[in-house]
């Protein structure tokens, strides 16, 4: 039986519909049930959720559609789509996780993170693709961190005032004055 037949188009769709449609691969009726109201981050008793059930089974475009319209990259039930889809090989869709911003530390049920998963199991093309993504967002963290020190220092550099002093014959800086709350002086 395909699977649209097993929904009817014209009710509210069911707890689980959207699972089950994502986890069979099905982007026509995921697309349907998400337009009649189904939640993209609905999470079932097993501890499963739309985006997980796609990216385990390597359903691409099913998992796309999801984050389109709204499916949570890093929604953790006993594992984060990016676990699910690395520890199954599916190097597609975790390439699209990590570019839609799935945070790549996060563990699984088994306390592991998707790249431990990818090498325990052997998928080294994932692995890679994880190692690759925790350098770039290494390096982008660098980066912000010298940028926020560069943006105090100027902004430090911006607030010393300079005064003209006739003896020296040139501009020096206004020596800054402290401000010690009254509380705090001991007479």
């Amino acid at each position: 039986m395909p699977a649209k037949s097993i929904f009817n188009a014209h009710r509210k769709p069911k707890f689980g519909d959207l699972i089950l449609a994502a986890h069979k691969g099905d982007a026509d009726v995921v697309k349907d049930l998400l337009k009649r109201g189904a939640n993209p981050n609905e999470e079932s008793f097993e501890f499963f959720f739309p985006l997980g059930a796609a990216a385990e089974q390597g359903h691409v475009e099913v998992a796309r559609l999801l984050i389109e319209n709204g499916a949570d990259v890093n929604k953790k039930a006993s594992d984060t789509a990016l676990t699910f889809a690395a520890g199954k090989g599916q190097a597609e869709v975790v390439r699209l996780l990590i570019d839609k911003g799935a945070d790549i530390y996060e563990t699984g049920m088994a306390q592991l993170d998707a790249q431990d998963l990818a090498r325990i199991l052997g998928f080294e093309k994932i692995e890679q693709m994880l190692k690759d993504a925790n350098e770039s967002r290494q390096q982008l963290l660098a980066v912000e961190k010298a940028s926020a020190a560069a943006a105090a220092q100027a902004a430090e550099t911006a607030r010393v005032e300079y005064v003209s002093d006739p003896r020296l014959h040139r501009d020096i800086p206004k020596p800054k004055l402290l401000r010690v709350p009254a509380s705090a002086v001991q007479q």
